[in-house]
């Protein structure tokens, strides 16, 4: 296993055991049930190392492991985690792009059947706020200080000075996710440099 995808096991491994709070008092996950959306489409670069970290955790709990994609479409995510409740598996773990507006109802929903639920690479705050105390968690960085560290790093690595121009894709308008593109505008222009920002929506709607 290459080092990114063993970390990522242990990322996801940690995802497991925490939907599995409820459900098997051992670290055994031998009646485990688990739903994982990777986000992304089939064989795609981050869908895979999602796919594979979630792959090896569950050889490692021994836990069956139902593997779903969305194309990076909100709708579609979902509509995934629908068909995951109606299946009324140990646990689901969701990727947090379609918000708390839309995910919170649902959420709720699956765990008043049990079913524990807990997101990966975006937070929903609200959601965790509110059933926190029900298993439900967050494995992943601040979107905020991601898009910081991203563009402080850029900044490092380029010969900048100020006046340059620099092109931001991104999403500013929906939530938790955009924090990170703001947070990378905003080191940018702190660093005198002149921001174009490219909306990348269409393809995330």
């Amino acid at each position: 296993m290459k080092p990114f995808s063993r970390k990522f096991s242990t990322v996801v491994l940690a995802s497991l055991a925490l939907v599995s709070t409820n459900v098997c008092a051992t670290s055994s996950g031998a009646n485990m049930s688990i739903w994982i959306d990777v986000g992304g489409p089939v064989g795609g670069p981050y869908a895979t190392v999602v796919q594979n970290g979630a792959k090896q955790a569950a050889e490692d709990l021994g836990a069956n492991l139902r593997v779903v994609y969305s194309d990076w479409q909100p709708q579609k995510m979902i509509e995934n985690f629908k068909q995951a409740v109606a299946a009324s598996p140990s646990g689901i773990i969701i990727m947090g792009h379609p918000g708390d507006s839309a995910y919170q109802p649902l959420v709720t929903e699956a765990e008043t059947k049990g079913i524990n639920v807990t997101s990966i690479d975006t937070a929903l705050p609200a959601s965790m706020n509110a059933m926190q105390n029900k298993g439900f968690g967050y494995v992943g960085v601040s979107n905020a200080k991601r898009g910081i560290k991203l563009a402080t790093e850029a900044l490092r690595r380029g010969q900048f000075k100020a006046g340059d121009r620099a092109l931001v894709w991104g999403i500013k308008d929906i939530a938790e996710r955009s924090k990170s593109t703001r947070g990378m505008i905003k080191t940018l222009e702190q660093a005198g440099l002149t921001v174009d920002f490219l909306s990348n929506i269409s393809r995330n709607r």
